[in-house]
């Protein structure tokens, strides 16, 4: 058998599942050489240990081990990521185990031992990371779909909301419901600049009236007052650490952490602005966001 030069190193993961030392070590060797990162199990048991507390880009088993085979593992793979790509090594391949490889859950090919043509293997492997790869982009963008679609219809029922006969109180207050559903956070805030050129809160969820009555700004003070003074959005990691923020015992009674402030504007004029707040652990905000 001759082995391929070394590929380019990927940061793929393989587990290398065979109760045969010598294949273990074979297989460890020959799959370094392509630049995957092996991690191995010397038997089915010990491969569940590992699906438990480690993710695998494949896994490579053999079929026929003892207490343990390689359908368990891949049924247990399954389970615990349904987007597993599963390889089998087998020198006993019958119909009757390619029924099995399909009730537990597909596997994505089947190699037969011993392993004699590697520039095959190679190319198995390759096509099965394509595979997973092209599998997580599908999910990924689907998720980014049903994101947006959340978006749009939050946008739909807002614009519903605004030309409803309901007040001011009860739209802003509907308006900061969405931004919470959307942004999975609990604080938020609507402040508007009155005549006096002072912030003032028309709109809040998360915090106490009394509260609402103290923090009152001028344009420009503290980080509501940038935003305003501005008309620029503004996101900020920690609040705490930001000498711009002036209220530390309010981040404190609330444990807010990160900040967004969005300016509300007509015609250039910024009339408010929108307040998020996210609380415990700070967080970056998304574009989208």
């Amino acid at each position: 058998m001759s082995v391929p030069e070394k590929t380019k190193a990927e940061s793929a993961r393989v587990l290398v599942v065979d109760d045969e030392p010598e294949i273990l070590e074979f297989l460890t060797d020959l799959l370094s050489t392509f630049g995957y990162t092996i991690t191995t199990a010397g038997g089915g048991e010990q491969a569940l240990k590992l699906l438990e507390t480690e993710p695998f880009d494949v896994i490579l088993v053999d079929l026929k081990m003892p207490r343990v085979d390689g359908l368990e593992v891949l049924r247990r793979a399954k389970a615990l990521d349904p987007d597993a790509v599963v390889i089998f090594l087998t020198g006993y391949m019958t119909l009757e185990n390619a029924l099995e490889m399909m009730r537990a859950g597909g596997a994505f090919d089947c190699l037969s031992k011993p392993l004699e043509d590697i520039q095959h293997l190679q190319l198995v492997l390759e096509k099965a990371l394509a595979f997973r790869r092209t599998r997580a982009e599908i999910k990924q963008r689907n998720q980014e779909l049903a994101a947006r679609h959340t978006e749009l219809m939050s946008l739909i029922e807002i614009s519903k909301l605004i030309t409803s006969s309901l007040s001011l109180k009860e739209i802003l207050d509907a308006i900061l419901q969405h931004c919470a559903k959307l942004m999975s956070i609990k604080h938020a805030a609507i402040m508007l600049v009155n005549e006096n050129q002072k912030l003032e809160y028309v709109a809040s969820m998360g915090f106490v009236e009394e509260t609402k009555q103290v923090a009152r700004l001028k344009v420009g003070e503290s980080l509501s007052g940038w935003v305003a003074a501005r008309g620029e959005a503004l996101a900020v990691w920690d609040m705490s650490s930001d000498p711009r923020y002036k209220f530390p015992e309010f981040a404190k009674k609330y444990n807010l952490k990160s900040y967004l402030g969005v300016p509300l504007k007509i015609k250039e004029k910024t009339l408010g602005f929108l307040n998020i707040y996210t609380e415990g652990v700070p967080r970056e905000f998304s574009e989208n966001e």
